[in-house]
């Protein structure tokens, strides 16, 4: 699989939970994490 998958399904994963709990803290990280992911590809 390549980086740019991963970082994908992180950010659908990521949509998801945010849509599930609606915590902007939560929502917050996943950018964060999916900006780190971005950067490192």
């Amino acid at each position: 699989m390549s980086l740019s998958n991963r970082a994908h399904e992180h950010h659908l994963l990521c949509r998801i939970r945010r849509e599930k709990s609606a915590s902007p803290r939560a929502a917050f990280m996943c950018k964060k994490a999916s900006t780190i992911d971005l950067r490192r590809s």
